[in-house]
């Protein structure tokens, strides 16, 4: 699987590259604008004009400006989403090839059936047009305008100087402030990470449940590695019925390894492995006050929840501290 997962990295790799690549073309585009209004904001202040919001929304290059954001973020947003498509079409066929290696790999040497192309296409579909997620894709531009109005808006009230206001915004047109760095750039490769993955495990479940016969049923599996949140780790070798949807969290990279006649139906926990790595480990995936707990014998389990949402599906949700016991008993 180690193999599988490189080739999945590579191609997400080559994905957010474009994505970003892409996003350096709206910066560009809107660099300009932004410089025109900081210019014109500074000479009004230095003539005495007073500089309020009233003023700038009568101010033409920052009309332009928001319909500049509007535009570029948009467009960024319509290409992204192309891209993010073809990228889970990819990405199914990949899950189906990687279950046929894994299930010849456990010793069955008969030709597995396929996914019958309707059921496939079935498939790809929910991820296409008209899905949630897809969904995803249609805020970015009037997030973008939202942010870039809040920015001169609150730099203006603030007397901050504009050429910072505008240098705050460069890197953005974003969807919430430039300190958290949470810009169209970071939703759509979240979004294309999420979409790859959530594409790859169906292919597999749909070959698995296809093959039934044969495949008994499957288990998570993450690379319990320095980049595996705790979520994941719990997650870890659980057991998926056919038809079981895999619960997991945006951006999750779990897998789905067969289950077939004579192979043990369980492999060592998530929660095994984290146990018996250093603590210094542990407090890395946990925290300081998760970690407290797990020392004292609560489960992995126990600090999330599973849901299932009317228009995501299933997720995972990690529990905040105040619904944690505060104390574990020695029983556990």
């Amino acid at each position: 699987m180690a193999r599988h997962r490189r080739q999945l990295i590579r191609g997400e790799r080559q994905v957010v590259d474009r994505l970003v690549r892409d996003y350096r073309v709206v910066e560009s585009a809107i660099s300009l604008r932004l410089a025109e209004v900081a210019r014109e904001i500074e000479a009004a202040r230095s003539a005495g004009v007073p500089v309020g919001a009233k003023w700038l929304a009568r101010r033409e290059r920052y009309r332009q400006l928001l319909s500049d954001v509007e535009t570029q973020v948009g467009r960024y947003a319509r290409s992204s989403g192309r891209l993010v498509l073809a990228r889970r079409r990819e990405t199914s066929a990949l899950g189906i090839e990687h279950g046929r290696e894994l299930v010849k790999a456990l010793g069955i040497r008969r030709s597995l059936a396929g996914v019958p192309s309707r059921a496939f296409e079935a498939m790809v579909s929910q991820f296409e047009d008209g899905s949630p997620v897809l969904g995803l894709f249609d805020g970015m531009a009037s997030d973008a305008i939202a942010a870039a109005r809040r920015a001169f808006l609150d730099g203006i009230a603030l007397g901050k100087n504009p050429r910072d206001v505008a240098r705050s915004l460069a890197p953005l047109p974003g969807l919430v402030s430039s300190a958290v760095r949470r810009s169209a750039r970071d939703r759509a490769v979240l979004i294309a990470r999420d979409g790859a993955m959530r594409a790859y495990t169906s292919a597999q479940s749909a070959l698995y449940a296809e093959n039934a016969d044969v495949v008994l049923r499957s288990v998570v599996v993450s690379a319990l590695d320095g980049r595996t949140c705790y979520l994941c780790v719990g997650q870890h070798g659980r057991v998926v019925e056919h038809g079981e949807s895999i619960h997991r969290h945006p951006g999750c990279r779990c897998a789905l390894r067969p289950i077939v006649a004579g192979m043990p139906e369980t492999v060592s926990s998530g929660e095994e492995w984290l146990r018996s790595q250093a603590e210094a480990v542990q407090l890395a995936k946990l925290g300081r006050s998760r970690f407290a707990l797990f020392r004292a014998g609560l489960p992995l389990r126990a600090m999330y929840e599973e849901v299932d949402h009317p228009k995501w599906g299933p997720g995972l949700r990690a529990l905040p501290l105040s619904r944690l016991p505060s104390r574990v008993s020695p029983s556990g």
